[in-house]
């Protein structure tokens, strides 16, 4: 049980479990850097936004038009990087993919450890499954917004399970940060939004008109 496993043996797990997931997510990577990543239509739009957003024109995709179909925060984070870097967006939006990917692995480690305390192979299965499973790979292939969305929504998660455990501001506003990032991630993490305003509502304590304040 890892709840029973002295700290020092508990730390060394935890971190052979995460290194595992990043061994994993480098063969990955590691077969992709000769080939390249992969570019879909959804991801064009994207490396076009952001290059045209690095070059002031704002938010526009490959036709022109104003993208309004696609939430900012993704375009604008390799818009900045390409601006501040120089290098090409196609690089970017690889090694931001390397990046996401063990920012999730990490998350998701964090979450297992706290979800199953006791339960070590359920650790071991659930941050396998993060970092080597089908649609993982298939994410990790091309320019996307999977992982930055798993990694913003992951953290919401932990914090609304800490807020229910003891409701403090910081708690509180770690949720709601990591909810209005994944709205500007993906426009379906207004759902991430709506979960925070309900643990709010229902564990704060105090009168209905102090829960809706706060």
């Amino acid at each position: 049980m890892l709840s029973s496993m002295p700290n020092r043996t508990k730390q060394w797990f935890q971190i052979g479990v995460f290194l595992l997931a990043l061994l994993i997510g480098g063969i990955i990577y590691a077969n992709l850097i000769p080939i390249g990543i992969g570019v879909a239509t959804d991801g064009a739009t994207y490396l076009m936004a952001a290059h045209n957003f690095a070059s002031g024109l704002g938010f526009l995709s490959y036709n022109n038009e104003p993208m309004t179909w696609w939430p900012p925060l993704y375009p604008a984070v390799l818009g900045a990087l390409h601006w501040l870097t120089r290098i090409d967006l196609l690089t970017i939006a690889f090694w931001f993919n390397v990046a996401t990917f063990a920012a999730t692995a990490a998350v998701t480690q964090l979450l297992a450890v706290r979800l199953f305390p006791g339960r070590p192979a359920l650790v071991f299965w659930a941050v396998l499954m993060s970092a080597g499973t089908h649609v993982m790979v298939a994410s990790a292939q091309n320019v996307g917004t999977d992982f930055l969305a798993a990694f913003l929504a992951l953290p919401a998660l932990y914090f609304a399970g800490r807020y229910i455990q003891k409701p403090t501001f910081p708690r509180w506003a770690w949720l709601f940060v990591f909810g209005a990032l994944s709205v500007l991630q993906r426009y379906n993490g207004v759902t991430v939004i709506a979960m925070a305003g309900l643990v709010v509502l229902l564990y704060t304590s105090g009168s209905l008109w102090r829960k809706i304040a706060s």
